[in-house]
């Protein structure tokens, strides 16, 4: 009996020491869980937010599916609003709806593809720096590959190498149709770094990047300073770019909220193509006892075209712009050396003033959808 119990007490003993040596330490050796180890994942949390916004609002802007026009109460007779207005995205197809971000290495490996609906997305990263590309309302079209080339990095597997994510771009179709009726695309990269964490709370950082519209948007105005009532039958806008970068590309960004484009790459040699319409919009005459005639949108919906430069030997070039009134009488001018980039809003303001000598005054504003300082300086003169 004394070998059987001798037997029971080794036996247990061989068992505490088992579990003794699998049970965690609750001793302060550096490896319970209030310590950090330096192989950790980084819970990275990327927020979207699209330059131009309302400071404080979300990404995808506001509920407003109106068309508005002018300063911030929609007044025409304040075509561009006072400096430092906001503009915010006017109708869903402005917003941003379902985004795409791909993380990469130094190396342009893929760490991370991933799509979702939320404009604010956390994920498992190694320590390091990164690149970040995010891609929003891609899903808008049937097929993406019929609007944009160069592509295929949009599928890459956790592991493949991107590639020059610069080359893809934007290209119009035959028609020359330009994001009508569907959401624009939004797109942006930044250049981050996860650092190693030294606490706890280390392990949880973040960063926000700006997104840009890759469209140019144009609102066109016109008022009727005579006494007798015109109807504008004709408009054409020339020298728009068939093709952009999907991607922003040799940016500069300033203006007042530091996130406008003032500087960018266009693609080299693209093509051109005008934007043609025929209207049937009434130009009051001036009423006897005002200053001015009133302002009339001569589209009850913005146009858009894509990001460019209209360049003649690696210098600006005038747009040229034309206008038809009662079907007879046309004036044609230019846009003085404008260019054209990607989240701007092209105000363009017409007035009559004598049709004797088709007296046009045009001005130009470009205003980022972001308040900044207006350029009024781009304007149009009829001996052009």
């Amino acid at each position: 009996m004394k070998s059987l119990t001798r037997y029971k007490y080794y036996f247990t003993l061989m068992i505490a020491l088992v579990v003794g040596m699998t049970l965690p330490s609750c001793s302060d050796d550096g490896q319970g869980p209030d310590d950090v180890s330096p192989q950790q994942l980084i819970n990275y949390t990327v927020t979207l937010r699209v330059a131009g916004d309302s400071q404080g609002s979300r990404a995808d802007g506001f509920d407003d599916n109106d068309y508005t026009a002018g300063g911030d109460d929609g007044d025409l007779e304040d075509p561009v609003g006072d400096d430092g207005d906001l503009e915010d995205p006017v109708g869903d197809f402005e917003k941003l709806d379902r985004v795409r971000l791909i993380v990469t290495n130094e190396a342009g490996v893929v760490e991370a593809n991933y799509v979702t609906f939320s404009h604010e997305i956390t994920v498992k990263l190694t320590t390091g720096k990164k690149k970040l590309y995010i891609i929003g309302n891609e899903g808008s079209w049937d097929d993406f590959g019929s609007f944009a080339s160069g592509i295929n990095w949009l599928s890459a597997a956790k592991g493949d190498n991107i590639g020059d994510v610069y080359t893809a771009m934007l290209n119009l179709s035959a028609d020359h149709s330009v994001m009508e009726g569907t959401r624009l695309p939004i797109t942006g990269t930044a250049d981050v770094e996860l650092t190693e964490p030294k606490t706890p709370e280390d392990i949880n950082q973040s960063t926000e990047v700006w997104l840009h519209r890759a469209a140019v948007k144009f609102t066109f105005r016109m008022r009727n300073n005579t006494s007798r009532k015109y109807t504008v039958t004709d408009l054409s806008l020339g020298g728009m770019s068939t093709a952009m970068y999907l991607m922003p590309k040799g940016i500069t960004m300033g203006g007042k909220d530091g996130k406008t484009i003032t500087a960018f790459d266009a693609v080299p040699d693209a093509a051109t193509y005008d934007i043609v319409r025929t209207l049937a919009v009434e130009l009051p005459a001036k009423a006897a006892d005002a200053t001015d005639g009133e302002w009339i949108l001569l589209f009850d919906k913005p146009l858009y075209a894509l990001e460019g430069k209209l360049l003649e030997n690696n210098a600006p070039k005038n747009y040229p712009l034309s206008i038809t009134l009662d079907g007879l009488i046309s004036s044609e001018m230019n846009l003085k050396e404008v260019q054209l980039p990607r989240g701007t809003h092209v105000y363009v303001n017409i007035t009559l003033n004598k049709i004797e000598d088709l007296d046009f005054d045009w001005q130009i504003d470009l205003v980022p959808y972001a308040g900044v300082t207006l350029e009024p300086d781009f304007g149009l003169d009829a001996d052009d």
